[in-house]
């Protein structure tokens, strides 16, 4: 599990450097990708506007687990502690 974490680390900076562009144009629209990838997504989009995002997550579980050190379980969770995400929908449970 601590390599899990480490990796998902380690692409953080590289996905909220890429979609900190968000507040230099039209808003985007994220589909797909494994959800290691929501919190940074969503951190370097809500910093790039400079405004809370909302998510709809298309999935059998919340990806919404308790705050236990970063991974592709809470990724939703985190982003919303941290004033990132202000809306979180999930369609499929």
């Amino acid at each position: 599990m601590s390599s899990i974490r480490s990796i998902s680390d380690r692409l953080s900076p590289a996905f909220a450097s890429a979609f900190s562009v968000a507040g230099t144009g039209p808003i985007p629209i994220v589909i797909g990708g494994g959800h290691n990838n929501a919190y940074p997504i969503l951190k370097g989009m809500s910093q790039g506007r400079h405004s809370t995002f909302a998510a709809i997550n298309l999935d059998p579980h919340t990806d919404f687990r308790a705050l236990e050190g970063r991974h592709s379980g809470n990724g939703f969770h985190y982003a919303t502690e941290q004033g990132f995400l202000s809306h979180y929908f999930c369609l499929g449970m």
